[in-house]
C-alpha cells in the first residue's frame, strides 16, 4: 500500500481549492455575461421563459486554463 505524504496530501488539496475558485470565477463571468445577453435580445423579441430554463452558466468551452488563446475574426 502506498501512503501519501502529509506535505503532498496538503497540497493536493490546496490545489484543489484553488481549482474550486477558478471554476466559481468562471461561472460567475458567465453568469453575468449571460444575464446581460438575455436583456439585449429581450429588447429586440419576446423570450418565453421555459426557453430560458435550457441555458446554463457552466458552459466554458470559451475558457482558456492553459493562457493558449486563438482569435478567430470575421473577414
Amino acid at each position: 500500500m502506498k501512503y501519501i505524504e502529509y506535505g503532498a496530501l496538503y497540497l493536493a488539496i490546496l490545489q484543489a481549492g484553488y481549482l474550486n475558485l477558478v471554476v466559481a470565477a468562471i461561472i460567475l463571468w458567465n453568469t453575468i455575461h449571460l444575464e446581460e445577453a438575455i436583456a439585449e435580445v429581450k429588447k429586440r423579441k419576446e423570450i418565453p421563459d421555459k426557453y430560458l430554463s435550457y441555458l446554463s452558466p457552466l458552459g466554458w468551452d470559451h475558457i482558456s486554463l492553459t493562457g493558449d488563446y486563438i482569435w478567430r475574426l470575421k473577414s
